[in-house]
């Protein structure tokens, strides 16, 4: 959690309100030992999470497999999850939807109501504003059958009147397989032929160059199965967006939520020609790409002249009048007069591209077009801007949009072909789920969205969240699998610099605003630490910076808590830097060696500052002082002390490999000095810890002061176990393990709710509610953590029941309504209010949409790999 704007849990209760059930339970059949309530069909057999309900894919004519996320075309949600806080961005019915954009090139979301709305071409900046005129169209024409549609299927209510939007839209599906989706539309059975449109971008795995393209790729396949041949246009219409700024639209909006201010003095667009590709590119005049802000650059759209087809077209027409102008035209023969548009008396300019063929009996075709842009500078404080990766490839002028678009042209089946290859290895996996192949692909979607990939220095990061604007959150991205295992090198890049920031200092005071806003809660003796310096020497920076700042350069950009005296942040450095050195399967002594130093100052500096004198233990301080930051924990805690212990292993282990390579020494200490005081830490901390371990109920207590069932309680044991350090000396025998994570299910994922909604981060010793605001939270990333221990101590059942809740909870059809901008956390619709049990939670249920820890999915991946290896 952060920030105060997270307090205010009874926003939105109505009086008298009656508790929304979001899901639909009937189908759910009680079992035996908690294993439960689990959604079996009548194929359940020795793998009940084979069975599990799911509502596959239907085969399509855009070929998404039948483990693709898929709802009918214009879905509206009638009941969803709300958010749980004042002054974050909400949910709505139209939800979100797949996007395009490559890594750290910004995007949008195209979305399932055909509706270009989501927009990210700003870094760090949300914005959500509907552009009418941002659609595709179709024309069927065979004999004297005739249909013109609108592909969208809300209908404005003030412009663009004359365009035939679509009035049947549960005729149509949608599908997503990030980064692919599209809409089939096969059920019109009115339609003489069969269309269907494929949207993705170049996003492909260990690829370092066309995954950072500014490309979107709409790929529409056209078959005409009857006797006849049929006329079929496609048309693109787009508004030129160059210029324009983000602006915050006041009011109850949050301030992470923002509009275009649509000033569009001085653009116009051009038609290019280039053999037998067409483009037409969108420009502004006297445009500074030095000097402006916003979008700053050109955009295009393009097609392609494929065989016995005709590409006409229109340039700035008015978005904002009937749309008579294009549609007349479109309509009539469909084709476009190529001309520029003669009566536009507005500043706002749109442009159609449309391309017209003959489709003989039997024929299909393909038929491309692509959406580019060429921002090519990143913009933060005023006058601040980064390079974007592509701009290696294409200058920075920000001229080349359309040479990106007729690169795409060019290479689109290639790239696709790829895409598909890497997601055919899994979707061929016959002993894994079919929701859980769907999460893996889908829960990457925000590093199309929130992501930073710099070109000088090849630094690659993502924001914590659409709310919480701090790039590379270390505490929470330390949960996710995916970078490193799809594109390893960003990585590598990350945790090297998060190791020499180690030794930054940044000496400018801040407030830090849980003070302010609980002061009860803060003791006095501990005041101090909300009015201190942004970073200190020695400890690991919490975040990479703000969109706002300076990425890289201004750390810390959260001023909730002080990162400063977390005691979870330095001890996950040496499991990370170990992790990610491992994954490199190759030997890198320089490399190991600077993480090693790294991890010996994180470590001896933690332990100078927080250490108990006699366990060595960093010890909390009756503050939130670790990454649940409402949630106080008291002196010795099972959380930072796993973690901690772990992390001595882990330096111990990077020690060894670098004695075997012939290295003695690192900083002047000689390494088996380092290991030997490290070893004597972990066997006084180990009996400080054991003080914690309940015997009869087999879990550890949170705290001395505290025996509640913490689910994150493993969590350095999670991680140690992930990159082999369980053996062959384990911290705690795999039964203790064994036995707590069984305990955890019991309490935190059978006995919260109807044991199909993930694992709730906390509960009373009894089972029962905690009353905590973060302890009654499931938190998604966390979850899938719980989940791969699960895996990696051999409780199958167990781990997938825990997956298989998080998936119907945010992706199903049953869920809360979360596909596409998974929240940090969610609640249970029918428990107690945490500060005021009169009430329930009823539909204010989520917090930080678009957020970064559900990356954890992918150590759910690891950690089955690893289980088979074994």
């Amino acid at each position: 959690m952060k920030g105060k704007i997270l307090i205010n849990f009874q926003r939105l209760l109505l009086s008298g309100l009656v508790i929304l059930l979001l899901f639909d339970t009937g189908w759910l059949r009680a079992a035996e030992n908690g294993q439960s309530k689990a959604a079996l069909s009548s194929r359940a057999g020795q793998k009940p999470w084979l069975s599990y309900r799911f509502q596959p894919a239907a085969p399509n004519l855009a070929g998404f497999s039948a483990c693709s996320f898929t709802r009918p075309f214009g879905f509206k949600m009638k009941s969803f999850g709300q958010a749980a806080a004042a002054g974050i961005i909400d949910n709505n019915p139209e939800g979100s939807a797949c996007p395009v954009g490559g890594l750290g090139a910004t995007g949008f979301e195209w979305t399932m109501s055909g509706n270009f709305r989501y927009w990210f071409l700003k870094p760090g900046w949300y914005v959500d504003d509907n552009l009418p005129v941002d659609a595709f169209h179709v024309y069927l024409k065979k004999g004297k059958q005739k249909i013109v549609r609108t592909i969208a299927t809300d209908q404005p209510s003030s412009v663009l009147k004359s365009w035939p939007y679509l009035q049947d839209p549960d005729s149509a599906d949608y599908y997503a397989l990030y980064p692919r989706s599209g809409v089939s539309f096969e059920k019109m059975k009115d339609w003489p032929v069969k269309l269907a449109v494929v949207q993705f971008s170049p996003v492909i795995p260990h690829n370092y160059k066309e995954t950072s393209y500014p490309v979107a790729i709409y790929k529409w396949l056209a078959r005409n199965n009857s006797s006849e041949p049929v006329e079929i246009s496609i048309m693109l219409t787009w508004e030129n967006m160059v210029g324009w700024e983000a602006i915050w639209p006041g009011g109850e909006v949050p301030p992470t939520q923002f509009i275009w201010d649509k000033n569009s003095f001085g653009n116009y667009s051009e038609l290019v020609t280039e053999g037998e590709k067409r483009g037409i590119v969108f420009k502004r005049r006297g445009l500074n790409i030095q000097r402006a802000s916003g979008l700053a650059g050109t955009m295009a759209i393009a097609t392609v002249q494929v065989p016995g087809s005709e590409v006409t077209y229109l340039t700035d027409f008015d978005p904002a009048g009937d749309g008579l102008e294009v549609m007349e035209p479109f309509s009539s023969a469909g084709r476009l007069p190529s001309s520029l548009a003669a009566s536009n008396k507005n500043s706002r300019t749109a442009s159609a591209l449309c391309l017209s063929l003959k489709l003989k009996p039997g024929q299909q075709v393909e038929i491309p077009f692509i959406i580019s842009w060429d921002f090519p500078y990143s913009e933060f404080e005023q006058g601040v801007k980064y390079r974007k990766k592509y701009t290696e490839y294409f200058g920075t002028d920000g001229q080349q949009s359309l040479d990106i678009a007729f690169e795409a042209l060019n290479k689109y089946q290639e790239w696709e072909k790829a895409i598909l290859n890497w997601q055919q290895e899994i979707i061929d996996r016959k002993d894994w789920p079919p929701w859980f192949k769907q999460l893996l692909f889908n829960e990457l979607y925000v590093l199309s969205e929130t992501s930073l990939w710099e070109a000088t220095t090849d630094l690659f990061t993502y924001l914590e969240s659409a709310d919480y604007l701090m790039y590379g959150t270390f505490d929470v991205d330390s949960y996710c699998w995916q970078v490193l295992e799809l594109w390893p090198e960003l990585e590598m890049k990350n945790i090297r610099f998060f190791a020499q920031a180690l030794s930054q200092l940044d000496p400018a005071y801040k407030i830090y605003q849980y003070n302010e806003t609980f002061p009860a809660e803060v003791p006095a003796s501990k005041k101090g630490y909300y009015w201190n310096i942004n970073k200190e020497r020695g400890l690991i920076p919490h975040d990479l910076g703000s969109p706002r700042l300076r990425p890289w350069v201004v750390l810390n950009a959260f001023d909730w808590q002080n990162g400063n005296v977390w005691k979870d942040l330095n001890p996950k450095f040496p499991l990370r830097a170990l992790r990610d050195y491992l994954a490199q399967g190759r030997p890198d002594v320089d490399f190991l060696a600077e993480l090693m130093s790294a991890s010996v100052l994180a470590l001896d500096t933690l332990e100078k500052k927080f250490g108990d004198p006699a366990s060595h233990l960093p010890q909390n301080e009756g503050i939130p002082d670790q990454t649940y930051d409402t949630w106080r924990m008291m002196g010795t805690s099972a959380y930072v002390s796993l973690l901690w212990l772990s992390s001595l292993q882990a330096a111990n282990k990077m020690g060894e490999l670098l004695l075997a390579s012939g290295v003695e020494e690192i900083g002047r200490q000689k390494l088996k000095d380092i290991q030997k005081r490290y070893t004597e830490w972990i066997e006084a901390g180990q009996q400080g810890l054991s003080k914690l371990w309940d015997s009869d109920r087999q879990y550890f207590h949170i705290d001395a002061q505290t025996d509640d069932i913490m689910t994150d309680q493993l969590f350095g044991l999670w991680y140690g176990a992930m990159i082999g350090l369980d053996k062959p000396e384990p911290l705690l025998p795999a039964s203790q393990v064994k036995a707590a994570l069984q305990t955890i299910f019991k309490n935190n994922v059978a006995g919260y709710g109807d044991g199909l909604m993930g694992a709730v981060n906390g509960r009373r010793a009894d089972g029962r509610q905690l009353f905590s605001q973060q302890g009654d939270e499931v938190w998604v990333g966390t979850a899938y953590a719980f989940a791969a221990n699960c895996l990696l101590h051999g409780l199958e059942k167990e781990a997938w029941q825990t997956i298989y809740g998080l998936y119907r909870v945010v992706w199903s059809p049953e869920g809360q309504g979360y596909f596409f901008k998974t929240p940090e956390a969610y609640l249970n619709p029918a428990e107690k209010l945490w500060n005021e049990p009169s009430k329930n939670y009823g539909e204010n249920l989520f917090r930080a949409m678009k957020y970064m820890r559900p990356g954890a999915v992918w150590a759910v991946y690891r950690a089955l790999l690893n289980s088979e290896s074994k």
